[in-house]
């Protein structure tokens, strides 16, 4: 994360907040026998606290919106952890974001639900999958979904779609990619869906970064507004003895222009079926509050439900400074001994479910 800014927000929030209380100590203990001290109106009091209250808040948030990397959860018994960690690059360093997705029934859903949060007005869109084998359950829920995802595309103004697939170059011939650019016209991204052969690929990893790299040799990005990719994938790339492209060949392609190929992977399970409708690696509600924030070192967290769950706090680095497991509604400790920064809190349980919260210290 970005500390110089990070040190200059806490000082800005310091400053802010010492003048507000200034103004407040000022304006309730200024001797009403001082004429020559103009004395504020009750409406102006009140028009000077909301001022600064705002000021505060727009420090507050930005210090929020930075960003700390802190470790995944991984459950391999779900998903690879190769294909995760490579997945999870890609949609960092291309300020996109990355989707665990363990049962192939909602596969579309997710897909639906990174168009509505991610895509706007003069989006170009390209969807890339793998049509391996082990994806044939994902592919089928897509293609039963698909009217829900363009249904979410449709509600956007000027939107291109091309659909792209790949496998095994190694092992598929001819077969191991294709690519087709829809434009606006939707209706015929279900025929293509529909067409797609699966393909065995071999051993499980597949031609990721070499898939991604052709399909971004098709000319299809025009857009000045917006580029998604959304990516999804049960296997990672294979490595470069049988890959000519790396993460950061792709990475460095999808960022060279001044519009950023935003990577959106969904990560899927090559076990569907196994866990049924048991969530795992899912962000979910756990924590209720955490209070104060900002705060100069003593923390109460408290917890929307009772049971066994890790709590873990990570420092502004995102390296871990305190895990420990709590199974009681509230916890409380104190950061003290931390110098001043942005933390986060984790809470997850056994299956790898997590809720996290960032927390200013402001010592």
């Amino acid at each position: 994360m970005n500390t110089q800014k990070l040190n200059y927000t806490l000082n800005k929030l310091r400053n802010n907040t010492f003048y507000l209380l200034t103004v407040l100590l000022t304006v309730s203990c200024s001797a009403p026998d001082k004429p020559e001290e103009p004395q504020l109106t009750k409406a102006e009091i009140q028009e000077q606290e909301k001022e600064e209250t705002d000021s505060l808040m727009i420090v507050y948030d930005s210090i929020m919106e930075l960003r700390i990397e802190i470790p995944q959860l991984v459950d391999s018994t779900i998903v690879s952890p190769d294909c995760l960690r490579q997945f999870n690059f890609l949609a960092r360093e291309t300020n996109g974001g990355v989707k665990v997705v363990a049962n192939s029934r909602f596969v579309a859903k997710e897909i639906a639900s990174i168009v509505d949060n991610n895509v706007i007005d003069n989006t170009d869109l390209m969807i890339i999958v793998d049509k391996t084998s082990s994806m044939e359950d994902d592919l089928d829920n897509i293609k039963k979904g698909l009217n829900q995802i363009l249904n979410s595309l449709r509600e956007k103004e000027n939107i291109r779609l091309s659909v792209s697939t790949y496998g095994d170059k190694n092992f598929d011939g001819d077969l191991w990619y294709d690519f087709q650019s829809f434009e606006s016209d939707f209706d015929r991204t279900m025929e293509f869906i529909e067409s797609i052969q699966m393909t065995h690929g071999g051993d499980f990893p597949e031609s990721v970064y070499d898939g991604i790299h052709e399909a971004f040799q098709e000319e299809f990005w025009k857009s000045d507004s917006k580029r998604l990719v959304i990516l999804l994938g049960d296997a990672p790339s294979l490595d470069s003895t049988y890959s000519e492209y790396s993460e950061n060949d792709i990475v460095e392609i999808a960022t060279q222009e001044k519009i950023n190929m935003n990577f959106y992977p969904i990560v899927l399970s090559p076990y569907d079926g196994q866990f049924g409708d048991i969530k795992k690696m899912q962000n979910l509600s756990f924590i209720e509050t955490v209070y104060p924030n900002p705060t100069k070192g003593p923390l109460t967290i408290k917890l929307n439900q009772f049971g066994d769950f890790t709590l873990e706090i990570f420092n502004p680095n995102g390296k871990l400074i305190n895990s420990e497991t709590i199974s009681t509604g509230t916890y409380k400790t104190d950061l003290y001994d931390q110098p001043s920064g942005l933390y986060t809190v984790r809470v997850s349980d056994e299956n790898k479910n997590y809720d996290t919260r960032k927390i200013i210290l402001n010592k």
